[in-house]
């Protein structure tokens, strides 16, 4: 191996035990690594258009229905659950609808809100003093006495007249009967038991007495025939 060969031996293992990440960068421009991302940016035009796409649609000739319409659809059965009264439940509607038609017509013509605000309990003052006034008065003592006693008894006509609720108590007076039979048969069977354990105890202390009795018998037999064996003993 000529000098040459030998160096460009040692040369080759030493670019092979050097490590990577100490060989130098290339000798290239890092701004060619740099990539324009503005042609990624979207125009305001192409924003709306996407909005527009993303938008709920229109299927047919029917409307989007809304929370508006919802509640329009439901609002029948919404009056028939909070007023029983046919009078009241009309009463309330056409207030309501009232309500809804000046505060719309307020918001159009650019008053303030405090100002609406205003109108509007002006409006339910009158409306609550009209429907006051309209009401059938009757002529009574105790009007106060009437009425509570009328309520009270109400309240228990609904309650008394509820199936559910009747369904309910049965079904909790017929659990605790069935919970109190078996209390008593628990009680009847602790009883059972409390008399077995006496008995048993009597018992464990007979069988403890006869086995003393027998023992100091058995211990007496013993005595006597040591006895008769040592008599027999002198004689020989």
């Amino acid at each position: 191996m000529n000098p040459q060969q030998y160096k460009s031996l040692k040369q080759r293992q030493s670019e092979q035990q050097q490590p990577r990440t100490s060989r130098p960068p290339p000798t290239e421009n890092w701004d060619t690594y740099k990539q324009d991302h503005t042609k990624y940016k979207l125009t305001q035009a192409e924003i709306e258009s996407r909005k527009q796409q993303r938008a709920p649609q229109q299927r047919g000739n029917e409307p989007l229905l809304s929370r508006k319409d919802f509640q329009s659809k439901y609002l029948d059965k919404m009056y028939d659950n909070q007023y029983s009264d046919p009078h009241e439940r009309k009463i309330k509607r056409e207030l309501d609808n009232l309500l809804k038609d000046t505060k719309k017509d307020r918001e159009t013509e650019g008053t303030t809100p405090m100002e609406i605000q205003r109108e509007l309990d002006d409006l339910r003052q009158k409306v609550a003093e009209l429907t006051a006034s309209a009401e059938p008065k009757s002529v009574s003592i105790a009007p106060q006495v009437i009425t509570q006693d009328r309520r009270s008894s109400e309240q228990f006509k609904s309650i008394s007249l509820d199936p559910v609720l009747l369904n309910s108590v049965t079904k909790a007076a017929d659990k605790v009967n069935s919970l109190m039979i078996k209390q008593t048969d628990l009680d009847k069977l602790v009883n059972q038991l409390k008399v077995e354990n006496i008995q048993l105890k009597q018992d464990i202390d007979d069988i403890k007495l006869t086995r003393e009795k027998r023992k100091e018998i058995d211990e007496g037999i013993e005595t006597i025939c040591l006895d008769e064996v040592l008599e027999k003993l002198k004689f020989i």
